[in-house]
């Protein structure tokens, strides 16, 4: 097994905890993919243009083409989710299920997405902001 050491930790880890970056002599970045994670999840919060130029970058024609061909792959990996998601979209469209504005987890009013735990009951579902929402997920796993 090929490894590598991460010149921000120190740590000596397999090749495949490095991303790949034609640039540099070996074709692997030089720092681990948990240290680059949270460089740039630091450098996002510090730097008030981040969404612009995010919302910039959506509107190229091969970022369009990139997320419809994920979405794409998504649904057709995920039937049931894909069921599950539009059947609730469709009835809070029909007024069928009134979405509220308070989170569930966190109590504070923000626009919030549907949380299905079982996807065969498209409209049980838990109301949670965004943010909540991916702690839900990120402590799932």
């Amino acid at each position: 097994m090929i490894t590598k050491v991460c010149k921000r930790c120190s740590t000596i880890l397999p090749i495949n905890n490095f991303y790949i970056h034609a640039g540099m002599k070996d074709g692997y970045l030089s720092y681990c993919k948990n240290c680059t994670t949270a460089r740039v999840r630091k450098d996002r919060r510090l730097n008030p243009n981040a969404r612009l130029r995010d919302k910039v970058r959506s509107i190229q024609e091969h970022r369009k083409k990139l997320n419809a061909e994920t979405c794409r792959k998504n649904r057709q990996e995920n039937p049931e989710k894909y069921k599950a998601q539009s059947a609730l979209g469709n009835a809070v469209r029909d007024r069928l299920i009134i979405r509220p504005s308070i989170c569930t987890t966190c109590n504070q009013e923000k626009k919030l997405v549907g949380h299905h735990e079982d996807y065969s009951k498209p409209l049980d579902v838990i109301w949670m902001c965004h943010l909540c929402h991916a702690r839900h997920h990120h402590a799932k796993d």
